[in-house]
């Protein structure tokens, strides 16, 4: 019987979905201002720390800086924040926001089998059925030579696929490792703050800093924004792993893709060929077949 922890994962995952989706079209905002990668991660996790340390200290939720902790945040850090922070902003100043969105449904499948092969989930054919047709829907983007209006993004599009390999290690360690009573505010704050410790010196050698201006333009308030979603959305997400599995969680690669393409369509008036659009409509589909754990109520 489908319980109303169901329903509210589903929104969970819907809701960070479609604001994730939109962090594509606002880093491509972002990116063309020729601004360093470097810089532009840095300035996303101040602004996340910012907004969960004020959330911490509201809801007076508990944060430990005791040595295991704090390898738990560095790992999260490096392998969700650092890394594909720097390779996204870089791959958003060649690819589409619709197009770069579409590299996260590589997510859901590899999450699942590693999952299998570490045997944190047992083998379902439905599920499995699900992830392929999600590779499905990936072969029908990248496969026909007409699917891109430009073949140079080919190489970019390829470098923002390294991302799903660091995400997908990021959900497996958090459903593995993170402590049960680890609040999610607290990883999520934790991993933002040792995202600043590590790129500080690293701005400062580089000299990759980016200047904020007043009075805001559009790419200081799309920073605002990412940062706003990087510290709700990841939040959520981290939740979302603990209660209804790293799996089902990495499904928010999906929402991502098609919520991307939209904003995209919105904001920057992309089009697509007729690839790509089933390419969409093959990701619904595959997504439709992946569900939670069954046993929600006893994670």
């Amino acid at each position: 019987m489908i319980n109303k922890e169901y329903y509210l994962y589903w929104i969970i995952l819907l809701s960070i979905g479609i604001a994730w989706g939109l962090s594509f079209s606002l880093s491509v905002i972002v990116a063309i201002s020729n601004s360093h990668p470097l810089g532009l991660v840095y300035w996303q996790v101040i602004i996340s720390s910012i907004i969960l340390f004020a959330l911490l200290k509201l809801k007076k939720i508990k944060f430990s800086t005791s040595f295991p902790n704090l390898i738990i945040y560095l790992i999260i850090s490096l392998s969700g924040v650092v890394l594909p922070g720097i390779v996204f902003f870089i791959a958003a100043t060649k690819v589409p926001a619709g197009i770069l969105s579409i590299s996260v449904s590589f997510v859901p499948m590899l999450t699942y089998f590693f999952s299998l092969f570490l045997r944190v989930e047992k083998f379902s054919f439905i599920r499995v059925l699900g992830v392929l047709v999600g590779l499905i829907s990936i072969l029908f983007l990248i496969l026909p030579q007409n699917s891109f209006p430009e073949n140079f993004i080919i190489p970019w599009i390829l470098l923002a696929m390294i991302c799903p390999f660091f995400y997908t290690f990021e959900n497996l360690y958090i459903e593995l490792k993170k402590p049960h009573d680890m609040h999610p505010v607290s990883l999520s704050l934790g991993a933002s703050l040792i995202s600043m410790i590590i790129l500080t010196p690293v701005i400062l050698l580089s000299d990759s800093f980016t200047k904020i201006v007043f009075p805001f333009s559009i790419i200081e308030w799309s920073l605002l924004a990412l940062g706003f979603i990087s510290a709700f959305a990841y939040t959520f997400f981290v939740y979302l792993i603990s209660k209804a599995g790293a799996v089902f969680a990495a499904n928010t690669g999906y929402i991502v893709t098609i919520s991307g393409v939209i904003w995209g369509i919105i904001l920057f008036k992309e089009t697509h060929s007729l690839w790509v659009w089933l390419s969409l409509f093959t990701m619904i589909c595959g997504l439709s077949l992946v569900r939670p754990k069954e046993n929600l109520n006893n994670k």
